[in-house]
């Protein structure tokens, strides 16, 4: 698919490995999915990686090194994530809330982000992503964190 393109290009227009490594960093850097089974997702973040490996392979006839390895595969984890994608958060992450009454009969209020749809309003984990480009103000390092539903605003 896409990632297989970018990884094409750069194949075809770079000649060393620290610039294939930085290219391909940027390429993953810049693919993003996600999917609503764990299962599925892990099968998909070994695609990618797989698809590292092997690119790479191909064009220096020898694997890339655990470091290299280390470092795309925490791109991965964070650019391909687990969501329900009607809701924005993690699936089934949504818990209706219960206000304790003095009478013994707790109140019961329903997510109001399930009740109405759409993406705001959830009681759910809301999932995260990383914007590689901007630094994070906690440490201060490139790759801030996000909320991926901030982004559809």
């Amino acid at each position: 698919g896409l990632l297989d393109r970018k990884l094409r290009v750069i194949n075809e227009n770079v000649s060393t490995s620290k610039e294939w490594l930085s290219a391909a960093r940027i390429a993953y850097m810049s693919t993003y999915g996600y999917e609503w089974q764990g299962d599925n997702l892990l099968l998909a973040r070994e695609a990618m990686l797989y698809t590292f490996i092997e690119n790479y392979q191909h064009k220096f006839s020898k694997k890339p090194n655990l470091r290299s390895l280390l470092a795309i595969a925490e791109i991965i984890s964070w650019n391909l994530w687990q969501m329900d994608g009607l809701k924005g958060v993690v699936p089934n992450s949504c818990k209706d809330t219960i206000i304790p009454s003095l009478f013994g009969d707790d109140i019961k209020t329903p997510c109001k982000g399930c009740t109405a749809g759409g993406y705001y309003n959830h009681t759910g984990i809301y999932c995260l992503i990383k914007d590689w480009r901007a630094k994070d103000p906690q440490t201060n390092k490139l790759g801030k964190k996000i909320r991926f539903i901030d982004l559809l605003k």
